[in-house]
């Protein structure tokens, strides 16, 4: 008699293991649904292939950093990236035919990247024409180089 009961307990202790920390499923989990938002950096505008599902404005490429991530992990995108977009293009339509970028974003989003800012009031060009104008300086410093000259190291450990 002391053989069934053992069996009657594993067999229960089995059952209760299985309630607890649920049965195994043979479907597959559903893939992590990824949004990305954000401005050409994001977009990859000027990347070859364009994306063709991306309005024609917005210039998004298919080998952006959205889409190798989401081919990396099996992802479900939703790729709103738009070359040009400012943080405001977040809340308001960037272009006509173009919905705010956060109108992407629901209850069931389970990763959202967002890159934006560098279009915001000229932050981006204007670093690059500042940049360029400091290289044009005739002060030595940042100064274009000249073909054939060598400047000496001038690190703090040269001696």
């Amino acid at each position: 008699m002391e053989k069934p009961v053992r069996r009657l307990a594993a067999s229960s202790l089995a059952a209760l293991v299985l309630v607890l920390l649920g049965a195994p499923s043979s479907q597959a989990a559903a893939p992590l649904r990824y949004v990305a938002l954000g401005d050409s950096y994001s977009a990859a505008s000027g990347v070859l292939p364009p994306d063709p599902t991306a309005p024609p404005s917005c210039l998004r490429s298919t080998s952006n950093y959205p889409h190798v991530i989401a081919g990396a992990t099996g992802a479900q995108l939703t790729d709103v990236t738009c070359g040009g977009a400012e943080t405001g293009d977040f809340f308001a339509p960037q272009y006509t035919g173009v919905a705010p970028q956060l109108d992407a974003v629901d209850a069931d989003a389970q990763l959202v990247t967002m890159t934006i800012g560098g279009n915001d009031s000229g932050v981006f060009i204007n670093s690059i024409v500042q940049c360029g104008q400091a290289g044009c300086r005739p002060s030595g410093r940042a100064a274009p180089a000249r073909t054939g000259t060598a400047r000496p190291s001038r690190t703090p450990f040269a001696r």
